[in-house]
């Protein structure tokens, strides 16, 4: 659909597209009867509330965001137990040339800063070349687990966010095993719906916010046959 994605509940909200049955897939129940949508918040609770029928995947692999994605086993019409593996989006190769962008890219990034950043070699070497920065924030429309080094060592602290300090806040995310088991269960992560995490009059209220996103490559087909390379932003 030509829409940004944190546009779609409006689809939802003024009946544009409207929605018989939704199927999420979520965590068991805690012992107050709240599972959690896990690893993708985005526009899941709109879908939810515009659905006929909401119908849930209880998945033990599922892991346990914390933030807005919280929700009680009395909103589903139905709970279906069934484990399955969450699918996983491996780290894309490197090259030298993805490495020097990424060294390059980090130096026009000052301490304090806010980051947003997409998925991709390029974010991924980034994020690498960042290890002596400081104090630096995420508010991005998702996140893999380039950011789970920088935690670690202390250079990813939220301590200057104007929005969720000391949270880090995403509205999906992507990645292996080790990305979902870094999450579950875990405070620091704020997962929220997309139309609030990538609304501008939120985004701006954060100091020294920088994008991180790879152009995208596409080939197109010439009037003469031949394949021809065209670049585009996202």
């Amino acid at each position: 659909m030509p829409i940004f994605l944190s546009e779609i509940m409006l689809l939802f909200r003024r009946n544009i597209l409207p929605l018989d049955v939704a199927f999420l897939s979520v965590s068991p129940p805690d012992r107050h009867g709240y599972c959690s949508l896990g690893p993708s918040v985005d526009i899941s609770l709109d879908a939810m509330s515009a659905a006929k029928v909401v119908v849930a995947q209880v998945n033990r692999h599922m892991p346990r965001t914390h933030g807005d994605g919280i929700v009680h086993v009395s909103r589903f019409n139905y709970l279906v137990e069934h484990d399955s593996m969450l699918p996983e989006a491996a780290m894309r190769e490197r090259t030298p040339i993805t490495d020097a962008i990424g060294k390059n890219v980090a130096a026009l990034i000052e301490d304090g800063a806010t980051l947003q950043m997409g998925i991709g070699a390029i974010p991924d070497a980034v994020l690498e070349s960042l290890t002596h920065h400081k104090d630096l924030g995420i508010h991005t429309e998702m996140f893999s687990e380039g950011v789970i080094d920088l935690v670690r060592r202390g250079v990813i602290t939220n301590r200057h966010k104007a929005i969720l300090p000391h949270h880090i806040v995403a509205s999906f995310l992507m990645g292996s095993r080790n990305l979902y088991d870094f999450v579950d269960d875990n405070p620091l992560i704020h997962l929220a719906p997309s139309n609030f995490v990538n609304d501008p009059s939120i985004i701006k209220q954060n100091p020294k916010v920088v994008a991180i996103n790879s152009a995208l490559v596409r080939l197109l087909e010439s009037r003469s046959g031949e394949d021809a390379s065209c670049a585009g932003w996202p």
